[in-house]
C-alpha cells in the first residue's frame, strides 16, 4: 500500500519510506475526488501504524517483546501492523504507553491554534505582572 505525503511515498506494509523520485506516481484514475476521503483515512490508519513501527525500532522493541508489554498475542501486534487493521485510539494509547510514550493528536491548526492561546495566556499574564487592568469583553 503507497501514500504520498510530503516529498516522498510511503510503503506501509514493507515499513519504509521510498524517495518520490523512485516511486511511482498517482494517476488521475487513482486521485479522484470520491476516493479522497477512504484515501486519507486510509493514509492516517497507515501513517500511524508507521510511526509506531518507527517507535518501536528507535527503542529497540520487537513485536514479541511488544505483546508481551501489553499481554496480548505475538498474532495480536502482527495484526496491528497488518494493512486491514483499523487500529482504535485505545489500542494506539496502550502501545504509547507500553513503549513509554504519551501520545498527542497534531495537525497544522491545531497546532497554530494552540500557538495563538498560548501567546494570549503569557499576555494576560505578563499585563498582570506589571499590575495593567485587563480588558474584558
Amino acid at each position: 500500500m503507497l501514500f504520498r505525503r510530503h516529498d516522498a511515498i510511503y510503503d506501509y506494509r514493507r515499513m519504509q519510506r521510498i524517495p518520490a523520485n523512485e516511486a511511482r506516481t498517482m494517476t488521475e484514475t487513482e486521485h479522484s475526488p470520491a476516493n479522497d476521503d477512504v484515501a486519507a483515512i486510509e493514509a492516517f490508519v497507515a501513517d500511524t501504524q508507521f510511526r509506531l513501527h518507527q517507535l518501536m525500532k528507535a527503542k529497540g522493541v520487537s513485536r514479541a517483546e511488544l505483546a508481551e508489554r501489553l499481554g496480548v498475542s505475538k498474532a495480536r501486534v502482527s495484526a496491528m501492523f497488518g494493512g486491514n487493521t483499523n487500529l482504535t485510539l485505545q489500542t494506539v494509547g496502550h502501545v504509547l504507553h507500553a513503549l513509554g510514550e504519551r501520545g498527542v493528536l497534531a495537525s497544522p491548526a491545531i497546532d497554530a491554534r494552540l500557538r495563538e492561546l498560548k501567546a494570549e495566556v503569557a499576555a494576560a499574564a505578563a499585563e498582570q505582572d506589571t499590575g495593567r487592568l485587563v480588558p474584558t469583553e
